[in-house]
Parts: C-alpha cells; structure tokens; sequence
C-alpha cells in the first residue's frame, strides 16, 4: 500500500510540474508586436492605431469614413526627416501634427477630404491635384486625429506635446518586430 501511495504521489508531483512548466513557458512567448496605444495630448487620453511599416504609413487612414473621438492614428518615423501627407483616397477631414525628436510640434494642418479619383483621371493627376502637408522640418512621428481636435485642443506649431519620444521610439521599435 505504501508503495502504491508513493507512486501515486510521484505521478502527482509530476504531473503538477509539467503543468507549471507549461504555463511558465506560455508565459514566455513572444506577444504580438502591439498596433494601439495611449496617449495623453492636450490633456486627453487619445487611443491611437500605430503605422510603423512603410506600407502602414502610405495607407494611413485612408478609405475610412469617420475617425471616432478619441481616436486616430500615430505615425513612429525610423529616423528623423521632412514628411508630406495628402489627402487621397481619405472619406474624412483630418487634423495632423508633427512632432521632432524631442517632441515639439513643428506643424499642424486641418486636411480637407478631396473628391475621389475620377474615371478618366490617371494615378499621377490624382495624385498631382492633391496639396500636400509638410511637416516643415525633420520628425520622428506625427498624429491624426478627427477633424476639429487641433482647433478645440489649441494646438499649436512651436508647443511641447509633452510626449516621451524615448519611450515613443522604443514602442516604434516593439510594434517593427514581426508577428509570432
């Protein structure tokens, strides 16, 4: 009896070890790089879509018909350099800015949605009849917002967003890593 009680014990023991090895190791897998995160601007919590990638970056938040309040968009530049925005194949007006390395904004636009290509338009001419938005001097990320949010936060070009860019590159380095 006390032999079988013992055997009974160890394939306990093991049993209850296996399971806690596989929970700490599913504990230890990579995650999902993230594609939101929060932000505090202009003294609202702002949950922001990220665009890393370049193709993420040319997409934008195009082909969306309303930006939700309270949303939008966080672009994470991998190095420091003017950027344009435009305005194609955008359903919504949309507020912009950019931000430099150390987190002050260098501009700040209200875009205007445009009309949509026309059948007989070529990607050039559509593209060309598009005014562009300059970020006035090298950034490290910019935000788009609802339209309206620069006008009613008082942002400014010149104002300090308050943002950690330290922590903003390392989040842009996170959200970079492939997928599992």
């Amino acid at each position: 009896m006390a032999h079988g009680m013992n055997r009974y014990i160890n394939q306990l023991g093991y049993f209850l070890m296996t399971a806690l090895l596989l929970a700490m190791s599913h504990g230890c897998r990579p995650t999902d790089p993230p594609t939101h995160h929060e932000l505090v601007i202009g003294g609202e919590i702002w949950t922001l879509e990220l665009a890393v990638s370049p193709e993420a970056i040319e997409q934008g938040l195009m082909f969306r018909e309303n930006i939700p309040a309270g949303t939008g968009m966080l672009f994470l530049f991998d190095r420091s350099e003017m950027h344009q925005f435009w305005m194609g194949n955008c359903l919504t007006d949309i507020d912009i800015i950019f931000l430099d390395g150390a987190g002050h904004i260098t501009a700040v636009h209200e875009m205007t949605a445009e009309p949509p290509r026309r059948a007989d338009e070529t990607d050039f001419a559509y593209r060309d009849r598009m005014p562009s938005y300059s970020s006035r001097f090298p950034v490290r990320a910019a935000v788009e917002f609802p339209p309206g949010t620069i006008r009613r936060l008082g942002l400014k070009a010149n104002q300090s967003s308050g943002l950690d860019m330290k922590a903003l590159e390392t989040l842009r380095r996170e959200a970079s890593r492939p997928s599992r």
